[in-house]
């Protein structure tokens, strides 16, 4: 058991925590918190640390016996180990070979992401939208920084990844592959939504504050263009990614993978049969609301935060007819 805060163990973890040079040396990384760290694969795990209370808690018995050889019981407040669990858990490492699929290779290609938590996000984007990787070059952030491991909410462990030290030649290679690429670019003027998505392909994606360079963004194959009144609801570093993945789900991986989201809301049904039009506007709003609520529970996305914005917006549209396209725009 570690009664210390200056236990070499301990000073280990905040070295990692802190330090990218230390991770790359190590070749490891932490993640915290009980998702997080059951989640991972028994083989990348090197040690887990636990707060004895969270070790005596009843929740996540068999995930706690799953790694029990390789756990620690760390005896300190629960304000020095909030979340009551940790891992080290080893970097993957991927050769690009294994982030092509043929006909269903579907890649990002980052340049010099800066924002870890941006980059967290594209990754567990990317999943939900089927990608079969991931490219990025150095200058973009470190995959492994603690604000980009919790951002991906447990996709890292599932999207092959490439770091390249040459995006220009790894790209290069990408193309001899027959994979077709496409930028969203101020000189774009096909609409994102026209291109046929359902060949090999792959999304670049540049820096938040000026994008591509234009060395990567003249190897595109595609410049797609992404309709004001669409760049005006999404967040600007989001804005590239959503709008492209959410093209890919229409195209193919929208009938096995993201039907969940609609398959409750079709036409002025709610739930397969369960009419909203003539319902009351507290009934129909709970409804809405508990059916986006199970649908954010069943992509691992948590319990989403409601403002009263929302549920005044829905009351006073509350005869509206739910279709796909026009409630999803609302939310």
């Amino acid at each position: 058991m570690i009664t210390s805060a200056s236990n070499k163990s301990i000073k280990n973890v905040q070295a990692l925590l802190s330090k990218a040079k230390e991770r790359k040396k190590q070749g490891v990384f932490v993640v915290e918190g009980p998702k997080m760290s059951f989640e991972a694969p028994y083989d990348w795990v090197s040690a887990v640390y636990m707060s004895e209370s969270f070790f005596n808690d009843d929740r996540f018995k068999e995930e706690k016996k799953r790694f029990l050889d390789k756990t620690e019981i760390v005896s300190m407040s629960d304000t020095q180990t909030p979340q009551g669990v940790l891992a080290i858990v080893k970097m993957p490492h991927y050769e690009i070979d294994e982030l092509f699929k043929g006909d269903k290779t579907e890649l990002l290609v980052l340049e010099s992401i800066q924002d870890p938590g941006n980059l967290g996000t594209m990754v567990r984007t990317g999943e939900g939208a089927g990608v079969s990787g991931i490219i990025m070059n150095r200058t973009t952030v470190d995959i492994f920084n603690p604000k980009t491991v919790r951002s991906t909410m447990g996709s890292l462990y599932r999207v092959p990844f490439y770091i390249t030290d040459g995006l220009p030649e790894t790209i290069e290679y990408a193309k001899s592959k027959g994979v077709s690429l496409y930028a969203a670019h101020l000189k774009g003027k096909c609409s994102y939504d026209r291109p046929d998505y359902t060949g090999a392909c792959g999304f670049m994606i540049g820096n938040e504050g000026n994008g591509l360079s234009d060395e990567i963004a003249d190897m595109a194959d595609t410049y797609i263009r992404i309709p004001m009144e669409l760049w005006s609801r999404l967040m600007p570093q989001y804005q590239p990614l959503c709008s492209c993945m959410s093209a890919i789900v229409r195209e193919d991986f929208w009938e096995n993978n993201m039907r969940i989201w609609f398959k409750i809301y079709t036409d002025t049904h709610l739930m397969r049969d369960i009419t909203i039009e003539n319902d009351s506007d507290d009934t129909r709003t709970h409804k809405i609301f508990k059916a986006l609520e199970d649908a954010c529970l069943a992509f691992d996305l948590g319990k989403p935060i409601w403002l009263d914005s929302n549920v005044s917006d829905f009351k006073r549209h509350g005869k509206t007819r739910f279709t796909k396209d026009n409630f999803v725009e609302d939310i």
